[in-house]
């Protein structure tokens, strides 16, 4: 006994013809987002740093970058990966989520 066959060229054809533009939108917010993201770390790093009078080149020696690849980091247009935020953390003595979260703490 055979399987019925079905094509998808019928489902195809009821997608709304605007499935890309909406695609197209959702990467756009997820880029967004991402970026948002990267900012707000790098200036909650950036608030950690001031707040115990730190230099970039102290902390970058510590993460084992150059002071160059740091700032990039500090500006937001390289992303802080997991294990610098968490190295940064103990440097700091800050909790991990302070880094990541919505305001750093204030002196």
């Amino acid at each position: 006994m055979q399987g019925r066959q079905f094509s998808v060229l019928p489902l195809m054809s009821q997608q709304p013809k605007n499935t890309l533009v909406i695609f197209q939108i959702l990467c756009e917010l997820s880029s967004v987002r991402k970026h948002d993201l990267a900012q707000r770390v790098a200036g909650n790093v950036r608030a950690e740093l001031a707040r115990v009078r730190m230099s970039q080149a102290v902390a970058a020696t510590y993460l084992g970058i150059s002071q160059a690849a740091f700032s990039r980091r500090l500006l937001g247009t390289i992303d802080f990966n997991l294990t610098e935020i968490s190295r940064l953390s103990e440097l700091l003595n800050v909790p991990v989520g302070d880094l990541i979260g919505e305001h750093a703490k204030v002196a």
